[in-house]
């Protein structure tokens, strides 16, 4: 019976903490301005797609000597992504590939021209994850360089896949179970794999496989509902974007990659909330808004309970983590005489966790059963970077310290 009722204050506090990150990935993406960001991306996609569609089909042309099989294998990965893409766009690149020769200085040039997009991508994404940390020049454009020829890569395999599966050289692929197992099981597979190597390369923080998995389903689910959504609009108004004339497929084109960028970025917030859900907690903590059992599992793996009397550090140690008492009360000490008396609620030891300074006072633990919670120096920073309200309240506290030590210090004094 009590293992059952584990198990169900377990799963509600899952449930607890994915509202919570569900709430806070809405919140920082409509913060984050990524709307505004979704249309730059959207913008720097589009002029990226014709140079890498561009090189895919030159490539492509060198070992498929059927126009019609490229093209075909070309469209159909397309379509599939893209579902306005107009085949026309194709039939002009190939046409452009076999009346010009492009040589190697050509080639690269087509390559940097498609730099900016990935450049634009690992600049939201550092907005996402809250991290201001810079390349230099050399190295982010070799990473962007990297990172467009990782497209290409992508692009080439799809539609060369597509290309033997027509060609029949498996026949063993060609029956109608092998279809279904390649559409509901190896595309879905591939795809999520693909996209959980994209947020590897372009997420500039080191984060679990499962927050990989969560970005990369998410994206998945996000791009079939926007895309169910997209295909819907255009069957019940087939005249979307025609005041765009002959530059209606282009439109076309930005509307989707722009809706694509939006279901990416938002994907990014969750796995970006999920990667820092311990500092959501914290700043909720000591903000003193810690909602139901969220305490519970989540603050339990910074929990610990201790003994009255016991000493939880000395003075003149190294600190590296501030403490929020959660149950009971802490001494603070100095040179032998109490300072304060701090009871549930309160925290202590930011001074020397933001100063990277020793300790100023002891701390012994005055009443049975207490329970602190402990916020070290990477989940601190986290919280003053992404929370600089937290910073006042901080500062607050020190400074209302201070006053009460000046008092006192005046009082004896006197």
């Amino acid at each position: 019976m009590a293992d059952m009722q584990t198990s169900k204050e377990l799963r509600k506090d899952r449930w607890t903490m994915a509202l919570i990150i569900a709430r806070e990935s809405f919140r920082s993406f409509m913060g984050n301005r990524n709307l505004e960001t979704a249309a730059t991306l959207a913008f720097y996609g589009f002029l990226s797609l014709l140079p890498l569609l561009f090189l895919s089909i030159f490539s492509m042309g060198l070992m498929i000597r059927s126009s019609e099989a490229l093209l075909s294998s070309v469209e159909g990965v397309m379509q599939d992504l893209i579902p306005s893409f107009n085949d026309a766009i194709l039939e002009d690149l190939f046409q452009l590939t076999q009346h010009k020769s492009w040589g190697i200085i050509g080639a690269v040039l087509l390559v940097w021209s498609m730099t900016p997009f990935a450049g634009a991508l690992r600049t939201s994404m550092a907005r996402v994850f809250k991290v201001s940390r810079r390349y230099p020049l050399w190295k982010a454009k070799l990473l962007d360089l990297a990172a467009v020829l990782g497209l290409f890569v992508l692009l080439v395999a799809m539609a060369g896949f597509r290309w033997v599966l027509a060609a029949g050289f498996f026949p063993v692929l060609e029956t109608s179970a092998a279809a279904f197992v390649i559409r509901f099981a190896v595309v879905p597979a591939a795809s999520f794999a693909l996209l959980c190597l994209f947020f590897r390369v372009f997420v500039p923080v080191r984060v679990r496989f499962l927050h990989l998995a969560l970005g990369s389903g998410a994206v998945l689910l996000l791009w079939l509902a926007v895309r169910r959504l997209f295909v819907f609009i255009l069957t019940v108004n087939p005249d979307y974007g025609y005041a765009f004339g002959s530059l209606k497929t282009v439109f076309l084109l930005i509307i989707w990659v722009y809706y694509s960028c939006v279901a990416l970025l938002f994907a990014a917030e969750l796995m970006a909330n999920a990667y820092r859900r311990d500092a959501i907690v914290f700043r909720d903590l000591l903000r003193g808004g810690v909602r139901g059992r969220l305490a519970g599992r989540t603050l339990a793996r910074h929990t610990r309970t201790f003994e009255p009397g016991q000493r939880l550090f000395e003075q003149g140690e190294e600190g590296g983590a501030m403490y929020v008492i959660a149950q009971g009360g802490v001494i603070l000490e100095r040179d032998g005489r109490t300072l304060a008396e701090l009871g549930e609620g309160a925290f202590f030891g930011e001074m020397s966790l933001l100063l990277d300074a020793p300790r100023s006072a002891a701390a012994v633990i005055r009443d049975e059963g207490t329970r602190l919670i402990t916020i070290d120096h990477a989940n601190i920073e986290l919280l003053l970077r992404e929370n600089p309200e937290l910073v006042m309240t901080i500062l607050k506290e020190m400074a209302s310290r201070l006053e009460r030590l000046n008092r006192r210090a005046s009082g004896r004094d006197a």
